[in-house]
């Protein structure tokens, strides 16, 4: 006795098999086609319009968006490099002319200068660019300061008259510096040159070049004067550069030799100090 198949199929069984491959193999064939047209379309049928919207957008990306930044010279650009940095044709038949004269663009400024970009292009493409610098025989080395950053001008505001508020701008300067800073320019009677904030106290030398690039003494007028011939010892030496000691001694050089005439006169008398004669007398007064 022969023992049935287990694999053996009957004509529905094989009917129904043939039409669910059949219907496999139609939907995998509309699945394909739909894809297929998708990508085709959004590769090549993108409006003129969306697609200059979208060309004028590169400037602001990395080349290609590919995520590696490439270095051109600016000297030997091409329609296609051009077109990678994102520059218009007009600005490269502007170098392209100026190139042709036989010269060369040595930094970044001279190819600002040259092709007429405007800033925030520089600023976009400056990363990318090489400047070699070139002698009369041609020859060349890479400059060092490719990455310098671009000259701002700053306008600076007076020493005298800032407030903490102004102060805690400049990096370095916190809410504690900024108060001592202001006290010590009431203690002195206002800053008459800018050196002056290395005598304040725990003020780190770098932060002092940070505020000096941020503020100047721009008004001597409020500086507070005292004046020499009517002063008292306790007034003379509430001048930063004037101890108690120098302080009676000006006193008794004066009762001794009567008025005071020219402020040149302290340099005589012993214990004044007598290198900081230029600095002090602007706190000082004869009339």
């Amino acid at each position: 006795m022969k023992t049935a198949s287990h694999f053996r199929l009957n004509k529905n069984q094989r009917n129904g098999m043939f039409f669910l491959i059949l219907i496999i193999l139609t939907l995998q064939g509309i699945y394909y086609f739909f894809s297929a047209g998708y990508m085709k379309g959004t590769s090549s049928n993108i409006p003129s319009e969306s697609w200059s919207l979208y060309h004028d957008s590169l400037p602001i990306a990395s080349p290609l968006n590919s995520g590696i930044l490439y270095k051109y010279d600016p000297n030997y650009l091409d329609d296609y490099s051009g077109y990678v940095l994102g520059l218009d044709p007009e600005v490269l038949d502007r170098l392209y002319a100026y190139r042709a004269t036989n010269a060369f663009v040595n930094s970044i400024e001279a190819f600002q200068e040259v092709t007429k970009v405007s800033d925030s292009a520089v600023l976009a493409i400056r990363s990318q660019l090489k400047f070699r610098q070139w002698n009369d025989t041609y020859r060349f080395r890479e400059r060092q300061d490719i990455e310098r950053p671009l000259r701002l001008t700053v306008q600076k505001q007076d020493l005298n008259a800032a407030t903490p508020a102004d102060l805690t701008r400049v990096h370095g300067v916190g809410a504690v510096f900024s108060k001592r800073i202001v006290k010590y320019r009431a203690l002195l009677g206002g800053f008459v040159e800018e050196a002056q904030l290395y005598e304040v106290y725990g003020l780190d030398s770098l932060v002092v070049q940070r505020i000096i690039k941020a503020f100047e003494i721009d008004d001597l007028s409020g500086v507070r004067k005292i004046n020499i011939n009517e002063a008292s010892v306790k007034q003379l030496a509430s001048n930063v550069y004037i101890d108690y000691d120098c302080a009676r001694a000006i006193v008794a050089y004066r009762t001794k030799r009567g008025k005071i005439r020219d402020l040149k006169e302290l340099t005589k008398i012993q214990g004044f100090p007598s290198e900081k004669i230029n600095l002090i007398q602007v706190y000082l007064e004869i009339e």
